[in-house]
Parts: C-alpha cells; sequence; structure tokens
C-alpha cells in the first residue's frame, strides 16, 4: 500500500483496524490510491465514483 498511498503499511493497518486516526493528508491520499472521494472514505456520502478532479 505504500507505493500507491506513500503511508507505511503498519500504519495504514491501524487506521483500517481504527487503531489510529487518519490524518487530512492520509485521507487524501488513501482517496487518490483507491480512485474515491474523501468524503466516501469518512462517510459523508455513498456515492464511491469521486468528483471529477481539478487539472
Amino acid at each position: 500500500m505504500r507505493a500507491l498511498t506513500g503511508i507505511a503499511l503498519d500504519t495504514y493497518s491501524k487506521i483500517e483496524r481504527g487503531q489510529r486516526p487518519m490524518s487530512a493528508k492520509q485521507c487524501v491520499q488513501i482517496a487518490l490510491a483507491l480512485d474515491t472521494s474523501t468524503d466516501y472514505l469518512l462517510g459523508l456520502t455513498d456515492q464511491i465514483v469521486p468528483h471529477p478532479r481539478r487539472k
């Protein structure tokens, strides 16, 4: 996962298990890697597909 997000695997694992909160930067990194939105990751929307990104 580090290659996709820049986040160490042990850190990412703790975030997934709820043992560590993710920072705003990590949220963006994960959303970009998974091609979704930060709103989806935070549970603010059910729309998996992100809004079009700025160029």
